[in-house]
């Protein structure tokens, strides 16, 4: 796991805001990836700017990353 991507795992997590430099091409790999990985999903939520949120594998394999 990068840095990068422990980023975006934290910011679904806390925050419904848009992340920074979401129209890159790093940004779009990464939630592509977990996305397909099974970590995110596209999020219901009407005030959820950036559109996706960690699932139950997601939330789990955050506490792992944080506990450690």
């Amino acid at each position: 796991m990068t840095p990068y991507e422990l980023s975006l795992l934290i910011h679904f997590r806390t925050t419904p805001k848009r992340f920074e430099n979401s129209n890159t091409e790093l940004y779009i790999n990464t939630t592509d990836k977990f996305v397909e990985d099974g970590v995110i999903e596209v999020s219901s939520e009407t005030d959820n700017q950036h559109g996706y949120e960690l699932t139950k594998h997601g939330v789990a394999w955050l506490a792992v990353i944080l506990n450690t």
